[in-house]
């Protein structure tokens, strides 16, 4: 029976649709409303064939303009974008939308008797075409869709509504491209119904009117089942043979022609015919006589065609027996064949076997040796499989056999993952073909993360000389790189790069391979290797993630070179793209920094701002609150600058700028005559956790402030402590004074 053919071409003319909705437009004041502006982008995407951004634009479109003037034909546009992208069952939805303006009811049905049709919703599909064939369409639409809709009804067993459907098409439309497979889907109709006589009739009328038709052998193959039929034996034998000769060899039709001619044989005498005067002859023939085993073949050749693989083996191993070296290899040749074709890999190899042991100069030798390899590799036995092939390459090395087994045995290599597995398949192998098992053994070990075993595994290649040493020394250093033996792989890598230069085209890994040696080079505190490498790997690197990590590599870089305009300008190139949050944030923080390098605060301001703002859970969000914080000093906005750091405490109560942030919160207060608060924030600055080069600081302030409101036990114990644990620091002398002018005074 017909498989559905979706005929397309000349049938949906687009541009009608879409310049109708285009031209609307023209019509529209100057600046247009956005629904207008969408369907006009709509349009301009579908007229360039960009049918997923149109389809998004019109989707759009419809989300938001649910009842637009336009609305139905823009669900009609956008089903054919649907169906362009071969998205049907998006592309039905769409069409179902559309099918309930009656302006477009004919065409938007046929549209979803289409997308139906494709998702094999033989019943909805039906249904659709029917009611487009009820409405107004162009004569090639409407021909297309009796078509499709006679197609259908082949798929849901109604061969009647079927028969009337092709009978529309090849009567109201006979010059239409839907012509062809009508006559074709007609003939199989009426076949169906038994109507062999018309059935006849349309074949040979395709046959007659399209003779260079893709459905030629299919007509041929249905013409010769029928006469089989009618026992037009002769007839079916012609028709057959013309239909296999030209049936490719994967279509599962010619597995039916194939059965059918051995029915017409039969009929004939031939194959199943055949046998029995065949089995006839052997009894007759003298046992042991060359004839005997010759009619032997025969009979397991006659079997073998009829598929009767347990008789065509029985004949074969019969055969098998003569004394004649020339029969004896070719009948055990045949009869490994047919085990191969019973699904007995296993069976076949050893009768294969036993041909290459007895007949090793036979003609059938190499053959069978290779087929042996095979059948074993079918029968999962990998090991035994191995040493097949590799005895072929060696036992028949200038044999066209030899060059199939090298290359079993490299897909071998290629699509084992067991290590063990590959290093059998490379017993004897030498060149390219080893060194490409040994990097696919270290492949595999990398991924399941055995780093040493990859050094072991390449310790050889590596020292070959460039290019060939390329690739191996890459795979080395990111094992050693995964060891953290940060200068080993660094060396390794910087080997591959040098030794990838000279492969054209350059290998992917050198990017990788360049990236990696940009963070192992700062690692060595090597920036301008890092430097050199991570430019190398941005203008090789194509992956958008990948290109992240180099920039960031190469940024890290220029930071330790003070090149502080090249690293703000990766920096911009980082903050402009499409990158994940966390480095966005890190970049941002990057560039206020460097800004910061480079005395320029006001230029950092802003991007503090934006850090702090868009990312407030950031680790680097406390540090830009207190630049805002500075910022506020700078221009005297004590209040503005308390805000701001009071903010940034209650956020980061113990981030690493707390002691920062306390004094400089304190020192605002102090400023605004807040003596208490500030000698409150002096005193948490103070006794801040961590390193801070503002603890001593905050000690000396929460000193004073203390003094100058009269506690003077707490001010004697802060400064005391200053003077104690930092007796360098530039306060210690003006606390030294202070202090004693508190003792001086006494204290309660």
């Amino acid at each position: 029976m017909s498989r559905p053919v979706l005929r397309l071409k000349n049938m949906w003319e687009f541009a009608g649709l879409l310049c109708t909705i285009s031209a609307a437009l023209l019509t529209q004041p100057a600046f247009a409303d956005d629904a207008d502006e969408k369907l006009a982008a709509a349009s301009a995407q579908f007229t360039a064939s960009k049918f997923s951004d149109a389809a998004t634009t019109l989707e759009a479109f419809l989300a938001a303009y649910p009842g637009h003037a336009k609305a139905a034909a823009a669900a009609f546009t956008l089903g054919r974008c649907r169906s362009e992208l071969k998205q049907y069952d998006r592309a039905l939805v769409a069409y179902q939308r559309a099918v309930k303006d009656d302006s477009l009811f004919a065409v938007a049905n046929l549209g979803a008797g289409e997308a139906a049709l494709h998702l094999r919703l033989y019943d909805r599909a039906a249904a659709a075409l029917a009611a487009a064939v009820g409405g107004t369409l162009k004569p090639v639409q409407a021909a297309t869709a009796w078509l499709w809709l006679g197609q259908c009804d082949v798929q849901i067993k109604r061969y009647t509504q079927a028969e009337e459907a092709y009978l529309h098409v090849v009567s109201s439309f006979s010059t239409s491209d839907a012509m062809e497979e009508a006559l074709f889907g007609l003939a199989q109709t009426e076949a169906k119904l038994n109507h062999s006589d018309e059935a006849r009739t349309r074949y040979q009328q395709l046959l007659k009117a399209y003779p260079k038709s893709t459905m030629k052998y299919r007509a041929l193959s249905d013409l010769g089942a029928l006469d089989i039929g009618d026992k037009r034996y002769d007839q079916a034998k012609s028709e057959l043979e013309q239909a296999i000769s030209q049936t490719p060899e994967n279509d599962p039709l010619r597995s039916l022609e194939e059965e059918n001619v051995i029915v017409v044989l039969s009929a004939l005498n031939n194959y199943s015919a055949a046998a029995p005067y065949l089995e006839s002859a052997v009894r007759r023939a003298k046992p042991g006589s060359s004839e005997y085993y010759q009619k032997l073949m025969a009979l397991g050749s006659c079997e073998f065609h009829i598929k009767n693989y347990q008789s065509a083996v029985q004949a074969y191993d019969a055969a098998a027996k003569s004394t004649e070296n020339a029969t004896g290899a070719e009948a055990l040749y045949w009869s490994g064949n047919v085990s191969i074709a019973a699904g007995q890999p296993a069976i076949a190899a050893d009768t294969l076997e036993k041909l290459v042991l007895r007949y090793p100069q036979s003609t059938f030798a190499a053959k069978a040796a290779l087929k042996r390899a095979e059948a074993l590799h079918e029968a999962k036995l990998a090991d035994k499989a191995t040493a097949a092939f590799r005895f072929v390459v060696e036992k028949y090395p200038s044999s066209p056999e030899a060059k199939q087994a090298k290359k079993a045995l490299g897909g071998m290599v290629d699509t084992a993952q067991d290590p063990t597995q590959i290093a059998a398949a490379l017993q004897g192998a030498t060149g390219a073909e080893k060194i490409r098992g040994l990097l696919r053994i270290a492949r595999i070990q990398i991924d399941s993360k055995k780093y040493s075993e990859v050094v072991v595994t390449l310790k050889e290649l590596v020292k070959l000389p460039a290019p060939a040493s390329a690739e191996p020394n890459y795979l080395v250093g990111v094992a050693e790189e995964a060891l953290s033996h940060t200068q080993l792989a660094a060396a390794a890598l910087g080997a591959a790069v040098t030794a990838g230069a000279q492969i054209s085209p350059i290998p992917v890994w050198v990017a990788d391979a360049q990236s990696r040696l940009g963070w192992l080079y700062l690692d060595l505190k090597q920036p301008g290797l890092a430097e050199k490498s991570s430019s190398a790997a941005l203008t090789l690197l194509s992956d958008a993630q990948a290109q992240q990590q180099a920039r960031l590599a190469l940024i890290q870089a220029r930071i330790e070179l003070k090149k502080w305009d090249a690293a703000l300008t990766e920096c911009t190139k980082l903050v402009e793209g499409q990158v994940p949050a966390e480095i966005l944030a890190n970049t941002l923080y990057t560039q206020a920094w460097i800004y910061e390098q480079k005395s320029s605060p006001d230029l950092a301001l802003p991007i503090w701002t934006r850090l702090a703002t868009e990312f407030p859970t950031s680790p680097n969000a406390a540090e830009a609150l207190v630049r805002m914080g500075d910022a506020r000093v700078k221009i005297n906005d004590l209040a503005g600058a308390v805000d701001v750091f009071a903010d940034a405490l209650r956020k980061f109560p113990d981030s690493t700028f707390a002691a920062e942030t306390h004094y400089k919160l304190g020192s605002a207060l102090y400023n605004q005559d807040k003596t208490a608060e500030a000698s409150k924030e002096f005193g948490a600055g103070a006794d801040a956790k961590g390193q801070s080069e503002y603890i001593p600081e905050a000690l000396y302030w929460a000193g004073v402030a203390n003094e100058k409101l009269g506690n003077k036990s707490d001010a004697v114990a802060r400064l005391t402590r200053l003077i104690t644990t930092y007796p360098k620091h530039a306060r210690v002398s003006a606390a030294k004074v202070r202090l004693a002018a508190l003792k001086a005074t006494g204290t309660p």
